[in-house]
């Protein structure tokens, strides 16, 4: 059969969209990469190579920043057979600029000089004055220096079709037509797909919630199986069971499977400690919105919490003390955990560690003493923690931590409020929740990824968590354009500022397994991209004669 067979892969969570300038989570993210590509590419060693460019982009002093200049490879094709152009690297650079809040705030980051909270004319406008063509030439000319911008070009210079969108009602390029097409809601691109990737989409069976795909060839591209099914299911048994039946390929399975995965030999247990994600993470709002349904009388007291309650670094730096890191290992991690600086991972920082974690309520119950003056301890307080219900580390994270919050005093109540990943990814963006146990991933692999999306008080999520920090601006400026050996102190000294902020919180994360059958080997992550796996990596064994 070789590679003439299909793939059938389990993985849970409903892509929201398959249109490349708006999938910003790993379900869409997930389709979105083996369907598009951008101008540059990984190696299997990690180093940068040419995609869609002709060659690597080349950037120069320009006034006070850079003019970037990406020449665009020719003889490429798009899934409708029409070949791409240097005006649809334009036009898709340009798109993404204003086609949705996330996208848009990363690319703002790398033309502004700055993330943004939200997408409006003016920043939109003012990033597509940054972004021209030239001849069979990509032209960026950036406010200042970016060093992450290769690391960025990988994931997020996905290229569409000008035409095929066009077609299908999208924006068509004009500068007159850009704000009727302004953070779209939804677009021709969310159920459809022309892109240049590996694999062309044959059908979205929502009603199944199966999607299948076809490979598709270009010059030089590996050969990877004929056909990907992924299908989304969301209990993790199920996904366990398909496995182990035959009935899938690729499983996307929790911690707790190994074990028995591993016992029964027909399964490739492939540890991932290496992965550009933590999980799970405590999302801690310094400002919740005054009219969350969560805050109560939104006061101290029994029935309430303050809007700002964890804008006191006492109370944030209480919640880790809270916390028996030790038994959540033991119990929730089969005795494995990988030990973070949140909000960074292990590997975007290696060689150094984080402080050692320990339960210790007593130094818990000073900090809920000296937080707000002594007002939170006398009055107390009840705290709402947000979860995802069907992930079993962030669910059990969210039972911990409510455990020891009401082992130090009295006074705390600490309720559970479990729900779906789109409504707990609401509560967190709305800024609605005082904590919401989550994760993250990297956007790429840099750790600017992490000062940008999650530490800059400028962009979305810290700007809804009520980030106000000059101290923490003005070491987020200092790494933006930090190259060389200047790039690794500014970046310790930006996570250790963090973790003495206590401005989130992580006890060890999961180490991520790939899970799948010996049928297969070479199975690895698009361009390491957490949770999205490259399609075109699946090859069958040969079985021995």
């Amino acid at each position: 059969m070789g590679t003439e067979s299909s793939v059938v892969i389990d993985a849970f969570d409903d892509p929201a969209t398959l249109d490349p300038h708006k999938a910003f989570e790993t379900g869409s993210r997930h389709p979105v990469l083996n369907l598009y590509q951008g101008l540059l590419g990984l190696t299997d060693d990690d180093e940068f190579r040419p995609l869609l460019a002709a060659a690597e982009p080349e950037a120069t002093p320009h006034g006070d920043g850079w003019r970037v200049v990406v020449p665009v490879r020719k003889g490429i094709r798009f899934h409708d057979g029409t070949e791409m152009t240097a005006d649809d690297v334009w036009y898709s650079v340009s798109r993404a600029a204003i086609t949705a809040d996330g996208p848009a705030g990363l690319l703002a980051d790398v033309l502004l000089g700055a993330p943004i909270d939200r997408l409006g004319p003016e920043a939109a406008a003012a990033m597509l004055r940054r972004i021209s063509r030239s001849g069979d030439e990509l032209v960026l000319d950036l406010a200042r220096p970016y060093a992450p911008l290769k690391h960025f070009l990988v994931h997020w210079s996905l290229v569409v079709s000008r035409s095929w969108c066009a077609a299908r009602g999208e924006w068509d390029g004009s500068p007159g037509a850009v704000e009727r097409f302004l953070n779209r809601g939804a677009s021709a691109l969310d159920d459809q797909a022309n892109g240049t990737g590996p694999y062309r989409l044959e059908e979205w069976d929502r009603a199944a919630r199966e999607l299948r795909f076809a490979r598709w060839e270009q010059p030089g591209a590996r050969r990877g199986p004929a056909g990907i099914v992924l299908r989304s299911v969301d209990d993790r048994m199920e996904r366990e069971k398909d496995l182990l039946a035959g009935a899938c390929d690729f499983s996307v399975c929790q911690p707790e499977s190994v074990q028995r995965l591993g016992d029964l030999g027909q399964t490739v247990l492939e540890k991932l400690p290496a992965e550009w994600s933590i999980n799970p993470l405590a999302f801690i709002a310094q400002r919740v919105r005054p009219d969350s349904e969560f805050l109560g009388s939104g006061e101290f007291g029994p029935d309430g919490l303050r809007p700002d309650a964890f804008a006191d670094v006492h109370l944030r730096r209480m919640l880790p003390l809270c916390f028996d890191h030790e038994r959540y290992v033991r119990e929730v991690l089969d005795g494995e955990g990988i030990p973070h600086i949140p909000p960074f991972p292990a590997p975007a920082l290696p060689g150094t560690s984080p402080r050692p974690l320990a339960r210790d309520l007593d130094r818990a119950a000073f900090e809920f003493r000296s937080a707000w003056g002594g007002e939170a301890a006398r009055a107390g307080c009840r705290i709402v923690i947000a979860t995802h219900g069907t992930n079993v580390s962030r669910a059990r994270a969210a039972e911990f931590l409510a455990d020891g919050l009401t082992r130090i005093s009295p006074k705390i109540t600490v309720e559970i409020f479990e729900t779906d990943l789109p409504r707990l990814t609401e509560l967190l963006y709305q800024g609605k929740c005082p904590l919401v146990w989550a994760g993250w991933a990297s956007d790429f692999m840099h750790p600017h990824a992490f000062v940008s999306a999650l530490l800059d008080p400028r962009a979305t999520l810290p700007s809804a968590l009520g980030f106000r920090d000059e101290v923490l601006s003005g070491l987020v400026e200092a790494a933006r354009g930090a190259e060389g050996p200047l790039q690794e102190p500014v970046y310790r000294a930006i996570a250790r500022y963090a973790e003495d902020q206590a401005y989130y919180f992580a006890p060890p994360g999961k180490i991520s397994y790939m899970t799948y059958n010996k049928r297969w080997h070479g199975v690895r992550l698009m361009h390491q991209m957490s949770n999205v796996l490259d399609f075109s990596s699946f090859e069958e064994r040969v079985p021995a004669e």
